[in-house]
């Protein structure tokens, strides 16, 4: 989710080249500025307020671990009562591994 991968306050009204100008949070920057590929993603439309619809919150490690659960991937997760699980499963990295290319198809994404 794009949206949220940003510093500053996500309910203030900017236009789309506003948001992508914003800096990213500190997780999300540790991540990519290490060299792993970040896709943020936005709606397929413009809004008011730029967002994504996606909440999903999910990774796939070398398409085999799949992580998933209710755990948000920043700080303040570490203290909280998020569930994640994890497989070490192909089968059940596939699935999530089409829903990823699904919305790297249908919505905007910016590395």
């Amino acid at each position: 989710n794009g949206h949220m991968s940003r510093c500053g306050d996500p309910g203030v009204p900017r236009s789309l080249q506003e948001e992508l100008h914003r800096p990213l949070i500190p997780a999300v920057g540790r991540l990519k500025y290490a060299g792993i590929p970040v896709a943020l993603i936005y709606g397929q439309h413009d809004h008011y307020i730029p967002y994504s619809p996606i909440h999903a919150k999910y990774c796939v490690i070398d398409e085999w671990i799949a992580l998933d659960g209710s755990f948000n991937w920043y700080n303040t997760s570490n203290m909280s009562h998020d569930l994640l699980a994890i497989a070490a499963n192909h089968g059940i990295a596939k699935p999530y591994l089409y829903e990823f290319y699904q919305i790297l198809r249908e919505f905007r994404s910016f590395y």
